[in-house]
């Protein structure tokens, strides 16, 4: 999170924040979000989690979009975290600060557990594709209720102006994402192909009781490609978990394989779409190294930034042939 930011959420705004959701100050424990400020709180026996985002990250209409889509997705058999009303009867609360503001949202918190990566079996497998299927396939008719809250779309966020965040000596890096961008930019957006997608499914992002999976930070949540938004998923599980590199292609075959198999009980996948599969990875490889440069760049760690680059080139390399489609035993319908 960028230093300005945090220095921007003074006391006031926490006190601010503790009087219109009536949060006793001694229950608050810091939970140390990425880009939000993260707490969870106790009131009148019950467990929530409240996030406070600034607003060069998401702003209050984007923030009231994803409650929006939250209440419809609990409505249609999804089991998420709902958010609850403040003392002024709202779901999000706007705080200012100077020239810009913060967005305040309390959910309640969900039971169950995070589970450890060591533990996805093919049943957890199953369960966790079969909810993004669902996800996907009762969203095909979601449609915001206010003409002025909306998510944005797969292109609209800043970060994919790479040449913005990276050296212009990176000219590889950056040709190789604008080919892949152009590519991605003319795929078909069919309602059955496109639509509105959690962005950030991993494990670390639901819980599990007695096998019922509840999912949580829709933070990222963007209109996308179905295909992109498993995509997401396994190269998060593959290269983001430490998954050593000599295991990640055994590793992304089970869990694909499993995570397919229950996916296609909720919904089915255009098998043109997936021939862009690898397109999809890479784009994903690419943006998150970015992001990754772009936080220790400003924290001026060369050593870490070398390391960093030459870690990325030998994934660049590895990627292709490592998840193609064609190499799963996975049935598209």
């Amino acid at each position: 999170m960028n230093k300005a930011i945090k220095k921007l959420c003074n006391v006031h705004v926490i006190q601010e924040v503790q009087k219109r959701y009536r949060i006793d100050p001694c229950t608050l424990t810091n939970l140390n979000g990425n880009e939000s400020f993260v707490y969870s709180y106790s009131s009148r026996n019950k467990e929530f989690v409240l996030k406070i985002t600034h607003s060069f990250h998401r702003s209050f209409e984007q923030i009231m979009a994803e409650v929006d889509w939250l209440q419809y997705l609990d409505a249609h058999g999804v089991k998420v975290s709902l958010a609850t009303l403040s003392i002024n009867g709202q779901y999000v609360e706007k705080i200012d600060c100077g020239d810009s503001y913060f967005s305040a949202v309390s959910y309640e918190k969900a039971k169950g557990k995070i589970v450890k990566q060591h533990s996805h079996d093919s049943n957890l497998l199953q369960n966790w594709g079969r909810t993004m299927g669902r996800i996907h396939n009762v969203s095909k008719d979601y449609h915001c209720t206010s003409l002025t809250i909306k998510r944005p779309e797969w292109n609209e966020n800043k970060y994919l102006d790479i040449s913005k965040w990276l050296p212009s000596d990176f000219t590889s890096i950056i040709q190789a994402f604008n080919n892949i961008y152009e590519k991605l930019r003319i795929l078909p957006k069919g309602i059955n192909d496109y639509g509105l997608i959690h962005s950030d499914l991993h494990h670390q992002n639901f819980l599990l009781d007695n096998n019922h999976i509840t999912v949580i930070d829709f933070d990222d949540s963007e209109y996308s490609w179905f295909i992109n938004d498993i995509a997401k998923t396994v190269y998060n599980e593959t290269f983001n978990f430490s998954v050593h590199p000599k295991e990640r292609f055994k590793f992304a075959q089970f869990f694909l394989h499993h995570f397919m198999i229950g996916y296609l009980r909720e919904n089915s996948i255009d098998s043109i779409l997936m021939k862009h599969f690898n397109d999809f990875l890479q784009f994903r490889h690419i943006f998150v190294f970015t992001r990754k440069y772009q936080k220790i760049n400003s924290g001026k760690n060369h050593s870490y930034e070398k390391k960093l680059i030459n870690k990325f080139h030998f994934d660049l390399e590895e990627v292709i042939p490592l998840l193609e489609f064609n190499r799963v035993n996975c049935t598209i319908k």
